[in-house]
């Protein structure tokens, strides 16, 4: 399975990336929407989006909107990762399939991960 994870701060994305590749998962990065929407335009889809909000250029809200607005990319799972004191209430509006407040322990990131990216997304739609 891949993830993409997309967090501006290269400490937080490598530490996810490191975890979840120590579990065998694939992982790309990007630093903003604007990276992770031209990430997608390329296939194959990755499995699951790890998405942070608060992000310069295109930020996870505006990302989130614009993916859901794409009937192909709509079909990848997306977890919110966030500081927000809101991001339960960001993750209901922006229709994520979960969401996690940072800072989150590796067992609670592995957990949701696990459970929320057990459908592949057919790389060829």
């Amino acid at each position: 399975m891949s993830v993409l994870i997309i967090e501006d701060d290269d400490g937080v994305a490598d530490s996810l990336a490191a975890i979840l590749r120590e579990e065998g998962y694939v992982v790309e990065l990007a630093n903003d929407g604007a990276a992770a929407l031209r990430r997608l335009q390329q296939r194959p889809l990755p499995t699951l989006i790890l998405l942070d909000l608060m992000m310069p250029v295109v930020d996870g809200i505006d990302f989130r909107r614009r993916q859901l607005a794409d009937a192909e990319l709509s079909k990848v799972p997306v977890i919110i990762i966030s500081a927000r004191p809101d991001v339960a209430q960001q993750a209901q509006t922006l229709h994520a399939d979960a969401y996690l407040q940072k800072p989150m322990s590796f067992e609670e990131l592995l957990h949701v991960v696990q459970n929320r990216a057990v459908t592949e997304v057919d790389p060829t739609e």
